[in-house]
């Protein structure tokens, strides 16, 4: 697997970004991971809502691929503090 992301400032508190897992070698389950999102900043928060083709977090999940037909809506929220 190579992980692959990006972050684009789009304005100066909204973020686009965009993650995606190729399998290089091994079995392959289908459909590679691929999500994107947004990012807005409020003050000492940070709102993403992302989508997704695959529930995974964590390396271990991401190995397995993703859907190649199911999309998951996703969102976090982050606090900053001082």
């Amino acid at each position: 697997m190579v992980g692959l992301g990006a972050r684009l400032r789009v304005r100066p508190t909204v973020y686009l970004l965009g993650e995606y897992v190729p399998r290089l070698t091994g079995f392959d389950a289908g459909a590679h991971h691929l999500s994107f999102g947004i990012e807005k900043r409020a003050g000492g928060h940070t709102f993403q809502l992302n989508f997704s083709n695959s529930l995974g977090t964590t390396p271990a999940q991401l190995a397995q691929g993703g859907s190649k037909d199911d999309w998951f809506i996703g969102f976090n929220i982050a606090r900053k503090f001082y």
